[in-house]
C-alpha cells in the first residue's frame, strides 16, 4: 500500500487556523466605498515521507503568492515571497480576482526537485466584501518509479537500466540498480506540448544475453506516479516469447493523508481587551491542536466558581464535570470543541461572555487569565488573556499607537491629503512622526504633527488622487505596523473647455425653436451643461453660444451675453444642470448633476468679463438689488457648490425659489463676483474659487456638482444691463 502524505507547514497552519477562527473575531474596517478585504491561506501538499520541519519550512519560506486580476487574470496586483509574509487580510476593490501560489523548483527532470502550484478564483463585492480563500498548493510534477520488489536477481543481471524521458525531448532520468534499490522516485515537469512519458529498458539475462524494451505512457497526469513493474514467466522462463514483460501502474500521489503535527496554537489573546466604560462584548480565545488536548486549564479570578478563599480558581475544561461546566456557563464562561475530520485538527473556543467580563471588579492592574494547553505529545503552550477595565491597568507594548483613519469623518481623506492621528503612550519616547508612501514603493515622505495632550494629528499632503497609500508611525527606533488608505478619485468636469455644441428642438409659445446647447448631443436631459437659451428662444434670442474670440485651450470658449426682450433683461448664463421649462416668461431650472462624492479644495477656470452700463431693474424687484445698482454698471458672478441633490430654481415671483448657499442640501460653497471689468482686453484670466465646507461635510458625502455663471448676477430678478458679456473656458476641480 503506497503511503501518501499531506504536509501542512507550521507557518501555514497558523495562517489557516487564524482563518478558521476568524468568525469569532471582528474584522478590521476598510475605508472607502467599493472596497473589501480577502483572507488567504496557503496549504502545501507533499507526497514523500515524513519530511522534517526544515524541508517543510523551506517550501513555505520560498513560496510565491500572487493576487491577479484583469482579462485572463494577467494583471499582478500583489506578490509575496513566503507564506508568513502574506498579510492577515488584503484590501481590494470590488471585482474578480485569482489567488495563485507556487513553491519548489520547476525543473524538467529531477530526482529531488519538486514543484507545487495552486490557484483559486474569488470575487470581492457588496454581498461578500471580506471573502476567505484557501490555495491548495499541490504537486505539479509527473512522477516515475521502478518497483524494486519486481526485480528478480535470479533472472535479471545487475547491470540493467531503465530510462524514462519526456515525449520526444532529451529530458531523461536513468535508473540503475542503485536507484531502484533505494526506492528512488523521479520527477518530470511536462511542457505544454508534451503529454507522454517514454521508457526504454536495457537488461541481460543470467546467460549474458542482452534484451531491450521500449514503450510509451500516454496522456500522463500531474500529481500521478507511474510505477514500472517487471513481470516474468513461470519459473523464470520467458513469457509469450519475451524475456520479461512490463506493467505500468497509475497511482494518484495525493489521496490518503498523514498530518505532520505541530504544537497547539492559541489565538485571541494577542491584544489586551480594554473597556473603561464597563460594556465589554464577548471575547473568544481559540486553541487548535492536532488531536485532542490532554488538558486545557484556565486560571480564573477568585470567586468565579464561588470559592472566594482561593486567590484564583483553576479549572481544566477538558475534564470538568457537567455541574462545574454548567456553573461556569451561568457565570459567563463556556467552551465548545469542533473536530475537522479531514485534518484531525481539534478547535476549542473558550467564550468569555460580556456578562462575566462586565462583572469583574475594577482593577488598577490588568486582570490576567492564563490559558494552558497540553496536547497528546505533552507539548505545553501557555498564553494570557489580559483584561483592563481602568486607565491605569492598560499595558502598552509600543511607545505610540497609530490610529486607523476616522471613517466617520469624510474629510479625513480627500483627493490629495489625509489626516491621521496617533496616541503617545510612552513619555520617554522622542517626538513621533508619520511616514507615508504609495503602496508598493519605498519612497517614504515624513509628516510632523501637532499635539493636543497625548494625541498627535498629522496632515499628509501632496498625494495623488485615486491612489492607495501606506503609512506608519515612527519614533526613535520604533516603526509601527502599516495602515492603509485610498485617496479620492478626481472628478473630471465633462465638456469643461466647451468644445462641443449642438442644438435641440424646444416648444415655445411661438412654436418649435432650435436651441443651442453646450453638448455634443442635441439632448438637454443628457447634457452636463444647460443655459437659459430655451427661455430666450421665445423672443428669438441666443444668450449663450460658443465663441472663438478668446480661448485658453482648444477652439472655443462659452460666451454669455445678457440681452433684452420687451424691455426685460435676460441674463447670459450657463450652469451645470438642465433648463426644465418656461413658465410664461419665467424660467424653471434644475441645477446640479451627479457627482463622485470627492472633496476638491477649489474650482479653477479662465474668464473675461465686460459689464455694460445702464442697468435696468424689473418693476417690483428693487428690494432685491443693491442700492444704486439701477442705472449703474452690471455685476457678474460665478458660484460653485457640492450638494446632496439637484436644486430647483424658479424665477416666477409667485413661487420664486433661488439657490440658497445655506440650504440643507449644500455641503460646500464658493463664489466670485465682479462689479467691473475682469481680465485684460481680449484675453482670458485664471480664476480660482476656494470651496468652503460646512459641518455636514464630515458626515454627509456630496452627490451633485453645481456650477452657475451669469453675465448679470441679478438676472434671477430680471435686472442687469443689455450687452454685459462673460467668456469662460477650461473649468477644473482642484484637489
Amino acid at each position: 500500500m503506497k503511503t501518501n502524505i499531506t504536509i501542512i507547514s507550521l507557518i501555514a497552519l497558523g495562517t489557516s487556523l487564524a482563518g478558521v477562527l476568524g468568525a469569532c473575531t471582528a474584522e478590521a474596517p476598510f475605508a472607502g466605498e467599493g472596497e473589501g478585504a480577502v483572507k488567504m491561506h496557503v496549504v502545501l501538499n507533499d507526497r514523500l515521507s515524513r519530511a522534517d520541519d526544515a524541508d517543510t519550512d523551506e517550501l513555505a519560506e520560498n513560496c510565491k503568492i500572487y493576487i491577479t486580476t484583469g482579462e485572463g487574470f494577467g494583471n499582478v496586483l500583489h506578490k509575496w515571497t513566503g507564506i508568513s509574509n502574506v498579510p492577515a487580510s488584503v484590501a481590494l476593490r470590488y471585482g474578480a480576482y485569482r489567488a495563485e501560489a507556487y513553491a519548489g523548483d520547476s525543473v524538467p527532470a529531477s530526482w529531488d526537485k519538486k514543484y507545487y502550484t495552486g490557484y483559486t478564483t474569488f470575487d470581492v463585492g457588496a454581498s461578500q466584501p471580506n471573502p476567505e480563500v484557501q490555495i491548495d498548493c499541490k504537486i505539479a510534477n509527473v512522477a516515475v518509479s521502478v518497483d524494486k520488489n519486481s526485480v528478480d536477481n535470479s533472472v535479471i543481471a545487475d547491470d540493467y537500466t531503465v530510462t524514462f524521458g519526456i515525449g520526444d525531448t532529451n529530458k531523461t532520468l536513468v535508473y540503475t540498480k542503485a536507484e531502484v534499490d533505494n526506492g528512488q522516485m523521479g520527477y518530470f515537469m511536462m511542457p505544454v506540448n508534451q503529454t507522454d512519458i517514454r521508457y526504454e529498458i536495457s537488461a541481460s539475462d543470467m546467460d549474458g544475453n542482452s534484451h531491450s524494451y521500449s514503450g510509451t505512457i500516454a496522456n500522463v497526469k500531474r500529481a500521478h506516479e507511474y510505477r514500472l513493474t517487471f513481470k516474468y514467466g513461470d519459473n523464470g522462463e520467458t513469457s509469450g516469447g519475451a524475456f520479461i514483460t512490463i506493467e505500468i501502474e497509475d497511482l494518484e500521489l495525493i489521496n490518503d493523508e498523514i498530518v505532520i503535527e505541530g504544537v497547539p496554537t492559541v489565538t485571541g489573546t494577542e491584544t489586551q481587551k480594554v473597556n473603561l466604560e464597563g460594556n465589554f462584548e464577548d471575547e473568544v480565545v481559540s486553541v487548535a491542536s492536532y488531536g485532542a488536548l490532554k488538558s486545557l486549564e484556565l486560571s480564573l479570578p477568585a470567586g468565579t466558581m464561588s470559592r472566594a478563599a482561593a486567590e484564583v480558581d483553576v479549572v481544566d475544561l477538558i475534564h470538568i464535570s457537567e455541574a462545574v461546566r454548567n456553573n461556569l456557563a451561568s457565570k459567563g464562561v463556556d467552551f465548545d470543541e469542533i473536530v475537522e475530520e479531514k485534518t484531525g485538527v481539534h478547535l476549542y473556543h473558550v467564550n468569555f461572555r460580556a456578562k462575566w467580563l462586565n462583572a469583574l471588579p475594577k482593577s488598577e492592574e490588568a486582570i490576567i487569565v492564563p490559558v494552558v494547553a497540553v496536547d497528546k505529545n505533552d507539548n505545553i503552550v501557555r498564553q494570557e488573556l489580559s483584561i483592563a477595565n481602568t486607565e491605569s491597568a492598560i499595558v502598552y507594548a509600543d511607545p505610540v499607537l497609530l490610529d486607523d483613519i476616522d471613517v466617520n469623518n469624510l474629510l479625513a481623506v480627500t483627493g490629495t491629503s489625509a489626516t491621521v492621528t496617533l496616541k503617545v503612550v510612552s513619555q520617554d519616547a522622542g517626538v513621533p512622526v508619520v511616514r507615508y508612501c504609495e503602496e508598493g514603493t519605498e519612497d517614504w515622505l515624513t509628516a510632523e504633527g501637532t499635539a493636543s495632550g497625548n494625541v498627535m494629528t498629522f496632515r499628509l499632503t501632496g498625494l495623488k488622487t485615486g491612489t492607495r497609500y501606506e503609512y506608519q508611525a515612527a519614533v526613535d527606533d520604533f516603526i509601527s505596523e502599516s495602515k492603509y488608505f485610498t485617496t479620492e478619485e478626481a472628478f473630471v468636469i465633462p465638456n469643461a473647455s466647451f468644445e462641443s455644441w449642438n442644438t435641440y428642438s424646444a416648444k415655445t409659445m411661438f412654436g418649435q425653436k432650435n436651441v443651442i446647447i453646450p453638448w455634443a448631443e442635441g439632448n438637454k436631459s443628457a447634457s452636463f451643461w444647460g443655459s437659459g437659451n430655451e427661455g430666450a428662444a421665445t423672443a428669438n434670442k441666443v444668450l449663450t453660444d460658443k465663441s472663438a474670440d478668446m480661448v485658453n485651450s482648444g477652439s472655443y470658449c462659452a460666451r454669455l451675453a445678457s440681452d433684452e426682450a420687451a424691455r426685460i433683461i435676460a441674463a447670459g448664463n450657463i450652469f451645470v444642470g438642465e433648463y426644465v421649462e418656461t413658465d410664461v416668461t419665467n424660467g424653471v431650472l434644475s441645477v446640479g448633476r451627479p457627482y463622485n462624492g470627492s472633496h476638491p479644495v477649489s474650482l479653477r477656470f479662465y474668464a473675461n468679463y465686460r459689464p455694460a452700463s445702464g442697468v435696468t431693474v424689473k418693476s417690483g424687484n428693487e428690494a432685491f438689488v443693491p442700492d444704486g445698482f439701477k442705472g449703474g454698471t452690471d455685476h457678474g458672478q460665478v458660484y460653485v457648490a457640492l450638494t446632496t441633490e439637484a436644486v430647483e430654481i424658479r424665477t416666477n415671483p409667485d413661487n420664486r425659489k433661488l439657490f440658497d448657499r445655506n440650504g440643507s442640501e449644500v455641503i460646500a460653497y464658493g463664489e466670485v463676483s465682479w462689479t467691473g471689468n475682469f481680465g485684460p482686453d481680449g484675453t482670458l484670466q485664471e480664476v480660482e474659487i476656494p470651496l468652503e465646507y460646512n459641518s455636514r461635510a464630515k458626515s454627509v458625502r456630496p452627490t451633485h456638482l453645481v456650477i452657475v455663471a451669469s453675465a448679470s448676477k441679478y438676472g434671477d430678478y430680471f435686472s442687469g444691463a443689455k450687452g454685459s458679456v462673460m467668456c469662460l473656458d477650461d473649468f477644473e476641480l482642484v484637489y
